[in-house]
């Protein structure tokens, strides 16, 4: 069996599998996970494929 990679900017429509794998292989839950981190939330824009991308931000280490 051969497997191929695929870009999920050539596919968008593999997008919510993709982040369903990654998120049950690595415990990642997609939403809360940057707050973790110290990001914050800023709210969501248009995406290039047409839905909403969440934005973050925060402070620079400068």
């Amino acid at each position: 069996m051969s497997y191929q990679t695929l870009s999920i900017r050539e596919h968008p429509e593999y997008l919510d599998r993709a982040v369903d794998y990654f998120s049950s292989k690595w415990g990642i839950d997609h939403i809360g996970y940057y707050e973790k981190y110290g990001w914050r939330f800023h709210g969501l824009e248009d995406s290039e494929w047409g839905d909403k991308s969440r934005v973050y931000e925060i402070k620079s280490c400068d």
